[in-house]
């Protein structure tokens, strides 16, 4: 019988260590994703968009261009920062609102997606030509939800 109760007491003291190791685990994972989610670096987020085009998600995309034309941005937060203009492209053909998505990463890293008042607006037109150099920006920032996502959007 001595022998049962030191089993079961060995088999618990295990027990808690193993208990308290997942705990860790789990608060370890959960901080982990929840860091992901804030994501200050905009990698996830651009890993994101990169998926969203590389499967032909237009609606979405049509979604992310469309959408936040309608806020209010008289009230938009303005920023200033240095950065550069990218844009994805769509693996499925559409109009360009369905299969290309401009963005603006900063030097630090942060990621906006591009508003496009109209398409045919003049400081938007020739976009492509400036993908390649660190551009000054002045911007309106809105951060919204559009689907399940929220996203920051620059005008």
């Amino acid at each position: 019988m001595n022998n049962f109760v030191l089993f079961i007491k060995t088999m618990f003291s295990k027990l808690k260590f193993l208990g308290l190791i997942l705990a860790f685990l789990i608060c370890f994972l959960a901080n982990g994703f929840a860091a992901g989610s804030i994501d200050p670096s905009g990698e996830i987020l651009y890993k994101y968009l990169s998926s969203v085009a590389s499967e032909g998600n237009n609606d979405l995309i049509e979604q992310l261009n469309t959408e936040p034309r309608n806020l209010e941005w008289d009230n938009a937060e303005i920023l200033e920062f240095k950065g550069h203009l990218r844009f994805l492209n769509s693996l499925e053909e559409g109009s360009p609102d369905q299969s290309r998505l401009f963005f603006i990463r900063s030097t630090d890293g942060k990621v906006y997606i591009l508003t496009i008042p109209n398409r045919d607006h003049a400081e938007y037109q020739d976009l492509e030509d400036l993908i390649e150099s660190k551009l000054n920006f002045n911007v309106k920032v809105l951060e919204t939800q559009i689907g399940e996502g929220n996203y920051q959007f620059a005008q």
